[in-house]
């Protein structure tokens, strides 16, 4: 079959096979001084560290990587447990979403209990007897979380996870879900952990309390924030045990370690990667070498949307592929429409089946560990572990993690993060799929999951101590979304803006169409005015539209030729807030004088743009910021 791509003749008569030809040949070996020699040609006088990426861990994303040796091993298989997320709080319900997460290929359950943090949840009451009566467990995984002294509820689960001979079991109270989670007293958490520990039979695999990052994440943490909280809350943990008297070498058996996913796939394989060297390195310090603490990631919910839901599948589908790759133990996927309330059936099946592809049909877990070697991947590891682990001295430095959170610092650490990645979505530097980019106006209502509503997010840890709120990336445009639908509904029709373009199709159809989604992505619809029109044409076809802002559309060039005579038609046909796309620099000064109120750009903050457009409507967008 492969006859016909034999290479040319080897010289004694016989043709070169496939396996003998060497694409390199002929090409003088690649390095670093040449490629920037051509990188420097090609940007024409712009400044080679142009092409570093910024981060929000305190350092930048290089534009280019070389061949390295494999870093330190992190020691994993390839393959992990996909698990499904139980959290209906109507029991039946609850029932009828194991046995189909079961039935349907799942390697084990996550079962999330009241006050065990956002989102739709399992009331705290709930017998779980039928975890041992309708589920078979011998070959699976039982996750739990569980609110704070829930310490019956959690032997309760022993008892019938033990029945069904579960293969892993990781049961997160108020203790496993972290210290930072849902952290109590030292004396409340050493009693806790001393009736988990009589409770749990020492036969059984369980993974009794975890160190959790995800809280962090979801407030809007750096990666090596979340990666220092997890430190943090694993060495407070251990210290607790060990005051109790479970040595580090016991202890290591009943921990674990927890953190979310999300679509910036290359870093959170680094994080995952990173965080089994930190752990080690703790564990090291503690004694016990050779602990191996399971590693559970949950896809991100920060990164989901309420809007256009269906773009969520396209990000749960990157995260798990990271978590994956990057060496989970066990994934739990988010369905689509969790930010919407309790999800369906379906959505839940998407969710599990995007793993199962992934495993199965992909391949995704055969191979352990297949980022290493990889000299960008082990160099984000590496920074990644450096930026962590100083954060976490910095934590230890100031009393550990409890006292971090009383102080405050660590939450004022983490809003600056979370300030500057709300920065980067407000002037599109970070877009959002169907949020801020290729907004759907008209979408259709997702389908959700009868009797069940959404408990508000829990943002413990402590009575008396601030928060670590749980954010949403796109909720300050969804805001804005939520009140055109309140407009349509209460007049009949979406505000809109008026697009004025200046020249031909040709000239102004880019910034058009930018001006047109950017618009869109607050809630408004658009009506576009005729090309190559007259002033008067534009300011007549404006009063037509019956609109009430308006944006001028076209190039630098047009903006200085007939610019200022369009925007002195629209003023003069009552336009009452009239907006410019570009920095036509030169014209800018005389444009203003025109008329123009404000100038759209790219990097510039829209949602202050759009919320200024709401006003001259008459309508108040509402508070700033980004709850979930």
């Amino acid at each position: 079959m492969l006859d016909g791509l034999a290479g040319p003749d080897a010289g004694d008569g016989r043709k070169r096979s496939v396996s003998d030809l060497r694409l390199a040949e002929g090409f003088a070996p690649a390095d670093e001084e040449r490629w920037r020699a051509l990188a420097e040609a090609a940007l024409k006088g712009q400044p080679f560290e142009r092409l570093r990426t910024r981060t929000h861990n305190g350092f930048g994303i290089e534009p280019l990587y070389g061949q390295t040796a494999h870093g330190p091993s992190i020691g994993v298989d390839g393959g992990w447990w996909p698990l499904g997320r139980v959290d209906h709080p109507d029991p039946e319900a609850a029932r009828e979403i194991a046995r189909a997460e079961m039935d349907g290929g799942a390697g084990g359950l996550v079962l999330v209990f009241a006050d065990a943090g956002g989102g739709p949840c399992l009331p705290a009451d709930l017998s779980t007897s039928f975890l041992a009566r309708e589920l078979d467990l011998s070959a699976s995984a039982l996750h739990a979380e569980v609110g704070p002294r829930a310490d019956a509820l959690l032997i309760s689960l022993l008892a019938s996870a033990g029945t069904g001979g579960a293969a892993e079991i990781v049961l997160r109270s108020s203790l496993g879900a972290g210290i930072l989670a849902f952290g109590m007293d030292a004396a409340a958490w050493r009693e806790g952990a001393g009736h988990l520990l009589s409770g749990a039979s020492s036969d059984l695999k369980v993974r009794l309390f975890c160190a959790d990052g995800r809280v962090a994440h979801n407030a809007g943490a750096s990666e090596a924030q979340e990666l220092a909280v997890m430190l943090a809350d694993l060495v407070a943990q251990l210290r607790l045990l060990e005051e109790d008297g479970t040595a580090p070498g016991e202890a290591a058996h009943r921990l674990s370690l927890a953190l979310a996913a999300d679509t910036d796939e290359f870093m959170t394989i680094a994080k995952l990667r990173a965080a089994r060297l930190l752990a080690r390195r703790v564990m090291e310090a503690c004694g016990v070498a050779e602990a191996r603490l399971p590693l559970h990631v949950e896809t991100s919910r920060r990164m989901l949307s309420r809007r256009d839901p269906w773009t969520n599948m396209l990000r749960t589908t990157a995260a798990v592929a990271a978590a994956g790759l990057g060496g989970a133990d066990s994934v739990c996927a988010l369905p689509h429409t969790t930010m919407l309330g309790v999800p369906p059936l379906t959505a839940r099946r998407l969710a599990r089946n995007t793993q199962l592809i992934l495993l199965e049909e992909s391949g995704l877990g055969r191979v352990g560990d297949p980022a290493a070697g990889s000299g960008y991947v082990e160099g984000l590891t590496a920074r990644l572990c450096e930026a962590a682990w100083a954060l976490f001295r910095e934590i230890e430095a100031r009393g550990g993690l409890v006292e971090s959170l009383r102080d405050g610092w660590l939450q004022r650490a983490v809003s600056e993060v979370r300030e500057a990645r709300l920065a980067d979505i407000r002037t599109r530097r970070q877009p959002l799929t169907g949020t801020s980019e290729y907004p759907w106006l008209d979408e259709p209502q997702a389908r959700l999951h009868p009797k069940g509503d959404v408990a508000p997010p829990a943002t413990g840890p402590f009575p008396g101590v601030a928060p670590l709120p749980p954010m949403s990336l796109g909720a300050e445009f969804e805001r804005l979304r939520d009140l055109s639908d309140e407009m349509r509904a209460r007049t009949g029709e979406r505000p809109a803006v008026f697009l004025a373009p200046l020249g031909r199709l040709a000239e102004h159809s880019a910034r058009t169409e930018w001006t047109r989604a950017a618009f869109a992505s607050g809630g408004f619809g658009s009506v576009a005015g005729p090309d190559e029109a007259e002033p008067e044409a534009l300011a007549d076809a404006f009063g037509e539209a019956k609109c009430r802002i308006a944006c001028l559309c076209g190039t630098d060039e047009a903006y200085a030729e007939r610019g200022s005579a369009v925007a002195w038609a629209l003023k003069a046909q009552g336009c009452e807030r009239l907006y410019l796309a570009g920095r036509p620099h030169g014209a800018m000064d005389g444009l203003r004088a025109a008329g123009v109120d404000a100038f759209l750009h790219a990097g510039c903050d829209m949602i202050e743009a759009l919320e200024d457009a709401y006003r001259t409507l008459g309508e108040e967008p509402g508070r700033k910021g980004a709850p979930a």
